[in-house]
């Protein structure tokens, strides 16, 4: 039989090009489940203004986007997820043998 394939989750964070923070995580976390905590990640920079503003619904005046979370399956490592501005946290799915 061939090795069994396991997957992981890469978090790393950037401020400009300065990696912050790195982690690995269980690559049976879901995409939204994943989004969720690059959101919490990306939360720790902003003022409590900020997290307010980036908590309201999109069509609210002050609504900022903040903590908006993009997932992309065509990126040239795989599935990513990516969220913030600057710092910002991004998040690949790995193969991992």
């Amino acid at each position: 039989m061939g090795a069994e394939v396991k997957r992981i989750w890469k978090i790393t964070g950037y401020d400009g090009s300065t990696e912050i923070f790195s982690e690995e995580v269980s690559g049976a976390l879901t995409d939204g489940e994943i989004g969720r905590i690059l959101q919490r990640l990306v939360a720790r920079h902003l003022t409590e203004r900020e997290v307010v503003a980036a908590s309201l619904r999109k069509n609210m005046a002050g609504y900022a986007s903040l903590l908006e979370w993009n997932f992309d399956r065509t990126a040239p490592k795989g599935n990513m997820v990516r969220c913030g501005e600057n710092p910002y946290y991004v998040a690949f799915r790995e193969r991992v043998l």
